[in-house]
């Protein structure tokens, strides 16, 4: 960090030095850009805040509560969504139904989550207990929950954007309503942060569709310069869209064929909407969609996400122009010496 900060050296230079991916590199700068001593460049320890390593009982039946409570919120919602269908008069077939009924499972909590919901509720009280997925997985396997497994993916890391508003993702998804008919949902999100940007339901997933919702886009984001990735469907991939981009200032991005993870934010985003949303509800009417997708998206906006540190995205767009007003404050009054470093 202090041979950094005296500019001597280019970040290549560093990288090379220290034998340190880019990624890691300037995460590393951005943890550590405010540290003045020696002390402030250690990480905070963590084990359990409490002097004795363990939790109380009653912690222990707080963690088994938040289960039970997802666990049976969800039951909840799986009743709701037969109720709805017997009350359409329109029934899918058992196995089907038992299908859906498993993909709703998606939507249960894990271990990281229900860790960090305890804290959340607990620090207001106890601000010596903190816990994190080890402890909860050992309870839930005690309880007899079942756990699925996560999905370990190697390779390279996807870099987002230095600042928000700069580079966006966008991709349909459908939803097969009663009846076999489909409705096709647009999903435009930030890099940056994860933030739901546009969510809009559409009967049909063309030129047109896009457009509708890149004027919406327009008027929420107004920047010029902007890149958007989506995939090479003939949707994104037309005259049309490719005119109205070209007049607005919105460059896309196209992934190479047959590799969507090169989109990867937006696909994972697709699945959190179907895994927490689509599948747990029984829809007649493509106009039932759009209330649902408001919430949604209200609701994931303010979400905490383990990607940034349990802040939500709106929260890490509040923290990102917080630090700029700082870093704009410490040029106008002069930076801090470092020393030690």
């Amino acid at each position: 960090m202090e041979e950094h900060r005296t500019g001597k050296y280019s970040d290549k230079e560093l990288m090379e030095r220290y034998h340190m991916s880019k990624q890691t590199f300037y995460d590393t700068l951005e943890k550590f850009k405010e540290a003045a001593e020696l002390l402030d460049f250690m990480d905070e320890s963590k084990a359990p805040k409490n002097h004795y390593r363990k939790l109380l009982p009653e912690h222990e039946e707080k963690i088994k509560e938040l289960v039970k409570t997802d666990r049976d919120e969800l039951k909840q919602k799986q009743q709701q969504f037969e109720n709805k269908m017997e009350n359409s008069g329109k029934k899918i077939r058992k196995q089907k139904l038992e299908k859906l009924k498993n993909e709703m499972k998606h939507s249960l909590k894990g271990c990281r989550k229900i860790a960090n919901e305890f804290n959340r509720q607990i620090c207001g009280k106890e601000k010596n207990i903190s816990i994190g997925k080890t402890i909860v997985h050992k309870k839930m396997t005690e309880m007899g929950m079942y756990i699925r497994e996560e999905d370990k993916r190697f390779g390279g890391h996807l870099m987002r954007p230095p600042e928000p508003f700069m580079e966006f993702s966008m991709d349909f998804t459908e939803k097969v309503i009663a009846g076999g008919d489909r409705a096709y949902i647009f999903n435009l999100l930030d890099k940056f942060d994860n933030e739901k940007i546009i969510l809009d339901v559409h009967k049909e997933q063309d030129a047109d569709a896009v457009i509708c919702s890149l004027k919406k886009f327009r008027k929420s984001i107004d920047k010029k310069g902007v890149i958007i990735t989506s995939d090479n469907g003939k949707e994104f991939k037309n005259h049309d869209v490719l005119d109205y981009c070209s007049k607005h200032k919105i460059f896309l991005d196209f992934v190479n064929k047959g590799k969507p993870w090169e989109n990867a934010f937006i696909e994972r985003d697709i699945r959190t909407l179907h895994e927490e949303c689509l599948n747990l509800i029984w829809i007649n009417n493509v106009s039932e969609i759009q209330p649902l997708l408001d919430e949604f998206k209200q609701k994931a906006n303010c979400r905490p996400n383990m990607s940034f540190g349990y802040m939500s995205p709106l929260e890490k767009l509040e923290d990102f122009f917080n630090r700029k007003k700082r870093e704009k404050i410490e040029r106008e009054i002069g930076y801090p010496k470092f020393v030690g470093v």
